[in-house]
């Protein structure tokens, strides 16, 4: 179960409508993909992970919830708005992947409200902003694993918390670990030369 806020749900709310309170007509509701999005959330509300990826699949699963169930209106901007915020959090996760980027912060600089930021970043891209900058992170350790880095010592100088942080995103991403591709990559250069 998930317990947010009043403060918090008038807050998701008004970004995605203006103003306003929501109105829910239904106390119950039987959604199993919104079940399982309040599941995936409460789950990573518990395992130790990066900020952007707790407040991103947060308001993502209230702005749902919202959106859905609640008597509200979403606003939209004009096109050209959501290329150029698309654009200003690309270039912003790519020039600090390294550190650990909030919400909020990808909010600041593209004047967007959180909910209505993510649903953009989405549907242009085809993943949440937390994907994209591990996807930076693991494209910055193949680079440092080719140069013969230490994995432990990647795992830090792109980001991620540790050396198993980084494992597991480098096995989904690339479909081998980290050792196995410095071990490719090595032995690669050892044939070319």
């Amino acid at each position: 179960m998930l317990y947010p806020s009043v403060t918090c749900t008038a807050a998701i709310a008004s970004e995605l409508q203006g103003s306003g309170t929501p109105y829910f007509q239904n106390s119950v509701v039987q959604d199993k993909r919104l079940a399982q999005q309040v599941l995936a959330l409460c789950l990573t509300l518990e395992q130790p992970q990066e900020l952007l990826v707790q407040q991103t699949r947060f308001v993502e699963v209230l702005s749902t919830l919202l959106n859905r169930y609640a008597r509200i209106n979403s606003r939209l901007l004009e096109d050209r708005q959501e290329h150029r915020a698309v654009r200003l959090i690309k270039d912003y996760l790519h020039d600090n992947f390294r550190a650990s980027i909030s919400l909020a912060q990808l909010a600041e600089v593209t004047n967007l409200n959180c909910s209505y930021l993510v649903r953009v970043f989405r549907d242009a891209v085809g993943m949440p902003p937390y994907t994209y900058l591990n996807q930076i992170r693991v494209e910055k350790a193949k680079q440092c694993l080719r140069q013969g880095m230490a994995i432990a010592e990647t795992a830090i100088a792109v980001g991620m918390t540790d050396q198993s942080h980084l494992n597991r995103h480098f096995k989904r991403i690339v479909g081998i670990s980290p050792g196995q591709y410095r071990t490719m990559s090595t032995s690669f250069k050892t044939e070319q030369a």
